[in-house]
């Protein structure tokens, strides 16, 4: 690994540190993609001395973003890092590290400041999309009339565990080696089935009698989730067999 390369790490891992309670378990796995993707990198392509000059800058405001900032801050701080590394990376290894390190930082700008400013929104338009596919009528988050109506809440919404899905899948084709641009193919129709899964799941909840009790428990979501890597680890899998 050449010494830029070290950097991006340690600003990875300080950061990771840093947010660690409100990293997600697939947010570890990229992580971890990403630590391997830089040790994949040409170790021995010395970066130019421009380049190697951004990248102690950027763990220097890292380091004070760390220290002195918020989570938001820290955010902010990997967007700008990965941005960086992309862009003086020389090689697809390092140039995937550079997009994973954004991407880690997009998704808790994401989870701190846009997901708390259209939560309400977001979980109106599923409960509508629900309610259409179902024939019953809805008011916000509320599916249904009179004593027969059920409550979409935040936590049972699909965009979050779709995009937790989608993330763990090109994290794991990335440790498994496949190509960054087929690795993010595959993981975006890998987050898209998961949507559609609990979009299923709700509209069951909501629209036939006895199962609401069966199908309101995380286990239902795991093994879903579960389904799918297995499919999309498959798949990616497959593909480098024909490469």
């Amino acid at each position: 690994m050449n010494p830029l390369n070290t950097v991006w790490a340690g600003i990875l891992v300080a950061s990771s540190a840093a947010v660690a309670p409100s990293l997600s378990p697939s947010l570890w796995l990229l992580a971890a993609a990403i630590l391997v993707d830089l040790h994949r990198s040409d170790p021995g392509t010395a970066p130019p001395a421009a380049h190697a000059g951004a990248g102690w800058l950027a763990l220097i405001a890292a380091a004070l973003f760390i220290a002195f900032g918020g989570a938001t801050l820290i955010a902010l701080g990997l967007m700008v890092a990965g941005a960086l590394c992309r862009t003086v990376s020389s090689d697809t290894p390092g140039r995937a590290a550079g997009a994973g390190i954004g991407v880690l930082g997009l998704w808790l700008v994401g989870r701190l400041v846009v997901a708390p400013a259209v939560a309400d929104h977001w979980i109106a338009a599923e409960a509508a999309m629900i309610g259409e596919l179902i024939g019953r009528p809805t008011h916000g988050a509320v599916i249904g009339a009179g004593h027969e109506i059920m409550v979409l809440l935040t936590g049972c919404s699909g965009l979050p565990v779709s995009v937790d899905v989608g993330l763990a899948a090109y994290a794991a084709g990335r440790l498994l080696g496949t190509a960054p641009r087929r690795a993010a193919v595959v993981a975006t129709l890998g987050a898209a089935a998961m949507f559609v899964l609990n979009v299923a799941r709700l509209c069951a909840m909501a629209g036939l009698a006895g199962a609401y009790d069966l199908l309101h428990t995380d286990t239902v979501n795991q093994l879903a989730g579960a389904g799918v890597l297995a499919a999309v680890a498959a798949s990616m899998m497959a593909g480098r067999r024909r490469s």
